[in-house]
This record gives C-alpha cells, sequence and structure tokens, in this order.
C-alpha cells in the first residue's frame, strides 16, 4: 500500500520542481545593456518575478470606431476582388489552353486525313485540294443568309463524289 502514494507523491513533486524551474527567470546587467537569461548570472542570483496574465477564455471583445470599421471593409473588399481577379485570370488561362489543345488536335486531324487521302468535316478549300485533287467541277451558289455554299464533285474509283462547302469549308460529303 505504501508504494502506490510514495510514487504518486514523487511525481507530484517532480512536476512541481519542473513548473517552478521553468517559470525562473534572471536579469543580469552586460556592460551597459540588461538582459534576461534562465540561469543564474552570479553564484546565488535571485530570480525576478514576472508577472504571465492566464489566458482569457475568451477573446477581448473591442469595439472599433467608424473610421477604422470602414477601413478594415474596404480591405476586406479589396481582397476579395483581388481574389476574383486572379481566379477569372485562371480561368481565362485554363480556356486558352484547352482552345490550342483543341485547335491543335483539329489540325493533327486534318494533316492525318490529308495523309490518308480522305476529306472530313472542317477541311479548308486548301485541305480538300491537298487530299483529293483538283474537282471536275464546281456548283456554287450565294444563300439569302450571305453564306456562300459549294459542291465540289469528283470522279473517284469510278462513281461521283461530292464536297460540300460553307464559307470555304467542308460541311459535309457522300
Amino acid at each position: 500500500m505504501l508504494q502506490p502514494v510514495t510514487t504518486a507523491a514523487i511525481a507530484v513533486a517532480l512536476i512541481l520542481t519542473t513548473q517552478q524551474a521553468a517559470a525562473q527567470v534572471y536579469s543580469c546587467t552586460v556592460g551597459d545593456r540588461k538582459v534576461y537569461q534562465s540561469t543564474p548570472c552570479e553564484a546565488g542570483g535571485r530570480p525576478v518575478e514576472l508577472y504571465v496574465p492566464a489566458p482569457a477564455d475568451k477573446p477581448a471583445n473591442h469595439t472599433l470606431d467608424d473610421h477604422t470599421q470602414r477601413y478594415i471593409q474596404r480591405r476586406e473588399h479589396k481582397a476579395r476582388e483581388s481574389e476574383r481577379i486572379v481566379d477569372q485570370r485562371a480561368r481565362e488561362a485554363v480556356a486558352s489552353r484547352e482552345a490550342k489543345e483543341r485547335e491543335q488536335a483539329r489540325k493533327d486531324r486534318i494533316t492525318s486525313a490529308k495523309f490518308n487521302r480522305e476529306v472530313i468535316i472542317g477541311m479548308t478549300e486548301s485541305d480538300v485540294r491537298d487530299a483529293w485533287g483538283r474537282p471536275l467541277e464546281i456548283n456554287r451558289s450565294q444563300h439569302k443568309s450571305g453564306e456562300y455554299r459549294e459542291r465540289w464533285v469528283y470522279k473517284r474509283d469510278g462513281k461521283r463524289q461530292y464536297v460540300y462547302l460553307v464559307n470555304g469549308k467542308v460541311t459535309g460529303r457522300n
């Protein structure tokens, strides 16, 4: 029975000693400056008593004057506006990068189609000529909306094939 009481007493003594040692601060004069340290300046030096307030359970409730409140509101508004601008620029950069990637993919498809002697939607007149050569005939018309429509006629593999263009771009073929 005596063993647990002795162990508990030793533990309490160690805790109190540690807390007391941690709270000791010594004031020393070095040259013309006053310094504070955790060890005595000379043998037998006495620690300085420091007042350290206990932490508050709740933060202090400060009331701000109107000028300070307006200043804080302006700063918060500027921070939100800056964040909005950064977000907008980031979205624009992503959209631009995605558009460039789509355009490059389209160019790659057209280059591949020309290499394989195919005509695909989105090709220009020049691309069609590169893939199939000059057409036998071109039928042109202008739609009332202002679009220029063309039907290019080819003879391939013994049969007639058509390529349809609107404003210089392939829109279909058969």
